[in-house]
């Protein structure tokens, strides 16, 4: 087929899309990968040491990525989705990215873009990622919305489905600070910065 004539089978057309996505994809994994990883996006974080923060291998991670794990492909959009601004002042030609130790518990939150068209509440939705070794054992989990208001919970579902989100009623820039604790005592926490103005 020449490279100018138009495709008209269903199956070439559906391809040539699928081709386009997948392409799509992988630019803006390899664009941001290294980028949510300097952040503290611990998924990104991970991809990023396990090709030894090699751009090539990356973009090999990516490709295999957008074919084959559509729920981490979706995770990594959702997470540059939500990080723009940050993602925007991250400047890795002076920056390094910390590996993280698997030996320890870790806690990382991500807050939604600056809101300036809600109206008289904002809804916040924070992406919280979190882990501990197998020898750690999690007691606590925990985010203080930065407005006077804060919370606590006794396990990672209650934590997802009541605490990893929060109504705002007034404009203004606050301070989440998202927290796990273990048996120990030991607190891990991470924080983010919501922006609502009118």
């Amino acid at each position: 087929m020449r490279a100018n004539q138009p495709l008209t089978n269903p199956e070439q057309i559906a391809r040539a899309a699928a081709e386009q996505e997948l392409s799509q994809f992988v630019a803006t994994c390899v664009e941001n990968i290294p980028k949510l990883a300097f952040i503290g996006n611990r998924r990104a974080t991970k991809i990023w040491n396990d090709v030894g923060q090699s751009e090539d291998r990356l973009a090999e991670r990516c490709a295999d990525i957008g074919r084959n794990d559509p729920a981490t492909q979706k995770a990594i959009v959702k997470a540059v989705n939500t990080s723009q601004a940050r993602l925007r002042e991250v400047d890795l030609s002076t920056t390094t990215t910390t590996t993280i130790d698997p030996n320890q518990a870790y806690i990382s939150i991500t807050c939604p873009p600056r809101e300036t068209d809600a109206v008289g509440s904002f809804r916040a939705e924070f992406d919280v990622e979190q882990s501990a070794p197998d020898n750690v054992s999690i007691r606590e989990w925990g985010i203080d919305y930065g407005d006077g208001r804060s919370y606590k919970a006794g396990s990672q579902s209650t934590a997802e489905a009541e605490l990893y989100w929060h109504n705002y009623y007034e404009t203004g820039a606050f301070e989440v600070t998202a927290w796990i604790t273990d048996a120990a005592g030991e607190r891990t926490e991470a924080t983010c910065t919501v922006r609502w103005s009118n």
